[in-house]
């Protein structure tokens, strides 16, 4: 067996772990293996704005939570309760070693890094378990189902060297060149259907061959880059899609699927998603007019582009709470059960009680 791995994986046996990991947990999943999964970081409570910020735990603690415990046994959880020994060094490979060191010397209360990101003491650890999340994600891609990373803050717009629009840490871009660099991946493709252009990814893709980055976005809007739709980027391997405000369904779909279609092109290995639901008409920041129900269409558009690659989500910007719980749950339909057996399966006690018990928003850090 051992020689069966290294003939099929070149000797990569980081890679090889990777996919009889995926094996394995195929074969374990009670619906096939086509489960969504949540690795969900119970610390992102511990890093906390000012009261009166648009981002904050309650963005998961009021409704996502609560609507994800709702589907029963049609997903499954994995709790990330501390970060991995490794955390450090994924954020490190997109991130200079000094921005790292600022946010972990921050003591006591708000620090500002940003025109409007911050971080307190107990940020540190809760960006490095939200890192942990994604890193989880990403090893346990190839499953059958998607494996979301349900963690805040966002990410997709932190720099090398900077903090911004409430993002302190990539987690996208380290995820990516987790799966470059760590498990050895040849290619990787980020999409991304947040609202707002991820000028962290753009920046880190512009660097990294490997990596295709599409993002569909208003336009204009902050942090004003993506808007030129002919621009590639300096190594070609970037699309920008961007809808007008008061964009509705068809028209993001329609520049969504040119998203799907470049990044097809790109052949890639795994698929990230940068999956923010600020493009809500109820979201606060953005001025697009999609529903939840809408964001079954375009997971159902990605799923159906990419039937055979692995697929990771996580969570960026969405700041209206209920809208963006209910838009979530329909990110998820096109791998839960039918509606029939969808109700049987969430009256059904759960089968672990403890669990769900540490996902309760009540009982959050």
């Amino acid at each position: 067996a051992h020689t069966m791995r290294r003939r099929l994986f070149g000797g990569n046996v980081k890679l090889a772990r990777f996919a009889v990991g995926a094996w394995l947990l195929v074969r374990s999943s009670p619906t096939g293996g086509m489960r969504p999964t949540i690795h969900f970081a119970p610390k992102h409570a511990q890093h906390r704005n000012q009261a009166s910020h648009p981002e904050s735990p309650s963005r998961l603690e009021e409704a996502v939570v609560p609507a994800l415990r709702e589907l029963g046994e049609a997903i499954e959880w994995r709790l990330v309760e501390s970060a991995r020994a490794d955390a450090v060094e994924a954020v490190e490979r997109v991130h200079a070693a000094e921005h790292v060191a600022r946010v972990r010397s921050v003591r006591g209360g708000l620090t500002k890094l940003g025109a409007d990101t911050f971080a307190r003491g107990s940020s540190y650890g809760a960006l490095l378990a939200a890192q942990s999340a994604w890193l989880d994600a990403v090893d346990a891609a190839g499953a059958g189902g998607p494996q979301w990373a349900l963690t805040r803050p966002p990410g997709h717009h932190a720099g090398y060297a900077t903090a911004d629009g409430f993002c302190v840490f990539n987690f996208a871009a380290a995820a990516c060149a987790y799966a470059l660099d760590g498990l050895g991946m040849e290619r990787v493709a980020l999409l991304d259907w947040d609202a707002h252009h991820g000028n962290g990814v753009a920046a880190y893709v512009d660097e990294e061959p490997r990596a295709f980055y599409a993002s569909v976005h208003q336009a204009p809007l902050w942090p004003g880059t993506g808007d030129d739709e002919t621009e590639v980027g300096p190594l070609g391997n970037r699309k920008s899609a961007p809808v007008s405000r008061g964009a509705r369904l068809d028209e993001y779909a329609e520049r969504w699927q040119a998203c799907l279609e470049a990044a097809r092109r790109f052949r890639p290995s795994l698929v990230i998603v940068c999956a923010g639901f600020d493009a809500l008409a109820a979201d606060p920041l953005v001025q697009c007019s999609l529903e939840p129900d809408d964001f079954a269409a375009l997971a159902r558009d990605l799923a159906d582009a990419f039937p055979d690659v692995p697929l990771v989500f996580g969570l960026e910007g969405g700041y209206s709470r209920d809208e963006m719980a209910r838009a979530i749950v329909a990110a998820l339909t096109p791998w839960l059960p039918a509606a029939s057996d969808q109700a049987r399966r969430t009256s059904a006690p759960t089968a672990e009680p403890a669990l769900v018990a540490l996902c309760d928003a009540s009982e959050l850090p």
